[in-house]
């Protein structure tokens, strides 16, 4: 138990939460693409009313995700940033919430679309 609590408390650098947020947001940035497209091909084409209600919920989820990662960049690139490792498994939330956003709003969005009625 102590050995685990001293894993939690080491301090990582820089490159190790560049990396990390890296390892997020690449895998974050293709899910949402994957999820944009089942939603064009479910949907009928990508000039469909239904599609294009997309465009603002898939705005904000890029944002998110680019946001965080540049601003997780800028902070490591300008400031020595260092943090425990314990807190860097909460960097990963933003890009969680970000895909559960777009995820639920497709998904309504999608079976509104295919059972005809407007959401």
């Amino acid at each position: 138990m102590n050995e685990t609590a001293n894993i939690l408390q080491s301090v990582v650098s820089t490159q190790t939460i560049m990396t990390e947020v890296v390892f997020y947001a690449v895998p974050s940035l293709l899910i949402l693409l994957f999820m944009d497209w089942y939603a064009a091909k479910k949907i009928g084409n990508r000039m469909a009313l239904g599609y294009r209600i997309l465009r603002v919920p898939k705005f904000v989820s890029l944002s998110i995700i680019c946001g965080f990662t540049v601003v997780i960049g800028l902070l490591c690139m300008y400031t020595d940033l260092t943090v425990t490792r314990g807190t860097l498994t909460y960097f990963g939330l933003p890009y969680f919430i970000a895909l559960v956003y777009y995820l639920v709003k497709m998904l309504r969005r999608v079976k509104a679309e295919t059972k005809g009625r407007r959401l």
